[in-house]
């Protein structure tokens, strides 16, 4: 499995699917991604436990 660790290889990838659709390309087969996410925020998972009670 491939991973993504930059917001710009989430665009890149989504770009690259957009555009095979667009023209009617074939989809590479092996579209499985594990994006590495930043950890949350102090202000962040405040939020979550507000939202949650």
């Amino acid at each position: 499995m491939k991973t993504i660790q930059s917001p710009e290889g989430v665009a890149l990838l989504i770009e690259n699917m957009w555009l095979r659709h667009k023209f009617g390309m074939k989809q590479s087969s092996d579209n499985v991604f594990n994006v590495a996410l930043p950890p949350l925020t102090k202000k962040e998972i405040e939020e979550i436990h507000r939202r949650d009670s």
